[in-house]
Parts: structure tokens; C-alpha cells; sequence
């Protein structure tokens, strides 16, 4: 796998998040509904098996990847993903998205992603 098609398909995936928190907040505030979720610690500790389908796919995606990333490269898609995010006024961190997806994967270079 290429630096860019990665590029191309982290960026595909960035955008789609944006959009479906763009529709989920829009939602939220017709309904007026709060946006904040309130999660257990039973529910943190089963995290793994409530993941949405999204997720799972944004899960699967990295773990397919991470083998072919340095640390450089997985950092400038963060922040290419940052940029996208605050260019379609989006509401969330590009950055921070991201780590999420990666977090206890290691990169080709051996590095270890910590959220």
C-alpha cells in the first residue's frame, strides 16, 4: 500500500465523520436534544464491542494500515485531517480523531500511537 492511496482513503474517511457529525448535530438541535454522552465504567470497559458500524470501519482501517505508516507520514494525515476538518467547519478534532482510531497500534517504524 502507497503513502497516498492511505492518504487518499484516511482523508475519504475523515470526511465522511465530518459529515455524519455535521447530520447528527443538526438532528440534535431540531429535536433539542443534548449531544452529550454519558457512558459508565461498565461501558468503558467493554469499549471494544460497542463500537457503531463507522467506527468499526475507521477500527478496521487502521489496523490495516498501521504497518505501512511511518510516524512522519501518519502525522502529516493528522494534520491534513485537522485542516480538512476546520476547512468544512467541521465539529471535531481532525488531530484527535485520528489518535482514536489508532491508539494501541503500532507504526512501521515501531512507534506506538497513545491518545
Amino acid at each position: 500500500m502507497t503513502y497516498h492511496a492511505i492518504r487518499r482513503e484516511a482523508l475519504a474517511l475523515c470526511r465522511e465523520e465530518i459529515e455524519r457529525r455535521v447530520k447528527f448535530y443538526a438532528r440534535c438541535d431540531r429535536m433539542g436534544v443534548s449531544t452529550v454522552r454519558v457512558y459508565t465504567a461498565a461501558d468503558m470497559f467493554n469499549r471494544p464491542f460497542f463500537y457503531k458500524p463507522w467506527q468499526r470501519k475507521h477500527r478496521e482501517f487502521a489496523k490495516r494500515v498501521a504497518p505501512y505508516l511511518t510516524f512522519e507520514q501518519w502525522d502529516n494525515i493528522a494534520y491534513e485531517c485537522d485542516d480538512l476538518a476546520r476547512r468544512m467547519h467541521g465539529p471535531m478534532d481532525g488531530i484527535r480523531w485520528f489518535e482514536n482510531i489508532f491508539e494501541p497500534l503500532r507504526l512501521k517504524d515501531g512507534r506506538m500511537i497513545v491518545a
